[in-house]
């Protein structure tokens, strides 16, 4: 059993071809984080078979996630195909496959499917405009657990004030595991409390908002090429920092010196 004074750190690649999942993947593990987020929907839909193949010697690591473009994805394909694509990651059964909560909501075989094959599945909610009242994020935890008590909540922090209030809600998810954090200037990226995976605490710490001109004395691993950060997140708990940061921000991971 792992001790919760060491917690494990879990950060998000976007690969841009199939040969980038285990190279990303390989960069994050070289870093010293325990775990990755693979974007599949960073992938053209023909690509996915493959990826999904191709992730499979990491998968008991890695969130599979398949993100719809009204939750701020990229899958390229219709709707109908990305469910097709999330029944086909429940049966490999990675260590959490994300789901949309509106995706569960619409779609009961897709819930029931999961169900059934014990798939472990972190069910997600994004507000990219704002933080919605703590009563309304209240009932939106109340609509997660009926499908998995891991829960993960994004929300956009118009100031300081939104984001402690976010990490006020730990204190009223009893029962679950959640992961709350604020996008934006104003947001803080926390996980204050570890969230256990197969027993062992996977934290996602204090983090406090950069922008990229800030981090000079950082090395950054980009996980798009293609694109530059504007805004990043650094983990600032016991280890040396590192990045927490979806591709939205342009990278996978970050280490500070030499290494």
């Amino acid at each position: 059993m792992i001790s919760a004074l060491a917690p494990k750190i879990c950060v998000s690649i976007a690969p841009k071809d199939v040969q980038s999942i285990s190279k990303q993947a390989d960069h994050a593990f070289g870093l010293g984080d325990d775990y990755v987020e693979i974007r599949f929907d960073f992938l053209r839909p023909e690509q996915l078979q493959s990826a999904i193949d191709a992730a499979k010697g990491i998968k008991y690591r890695a969130v599979f996630t398949l993100r719809s473009k009204d939750q701020g994805g990229k899958f390229a394909g219709s709707e109908s195909d990305r469910i097709k694509w999330l029944h086909r990651m429940a049966e490999q059964k990675p260590m959490l496959l994300d789901v949309e909560l509106q995706t569960l909501q619409e779609n009961d075989e897709l819930a029931d499917f999961l169900e059934s094959q014990k798939t472990p599945v972190l069910v997600s909610w994004h507000d990219f405009q704002k933080t919605p009242p703590s009563d309304k994020i209240a009932d939106m935890l109340s609509e997660m657990r009926v499908y998995s008590n891991y829960v993960k909540i994004v929300t956009t922090a118009k100031s300081v004030d939104d984001s402690l209030r976010l990490l006020e809600m730990y204190e009223t998810a009893t029962g679950l595991q959640p992961i709350f954090f604020a996008m934006g200037e104003a947001g803080l990226v926390a996980g204050l409390r570890p969230t256990h995976l197969r027993g062992e605490p996977v934290r996602h710490p204090e983090i406090r908002a950069h922008r990229a001109e800030e981090l000079a004395g950082h090395r950054l691993a980009p996980a798009r090429p293609d694109q530059e950060a504007s805004a990043v997140a650094i983990v600032e708990d016991p280890a040396p920092p590192r990045l927490l940061a979806g591709p939205r921000a342009g990278l996978a991971g970050l280490q500070d010196g030499a290494g």
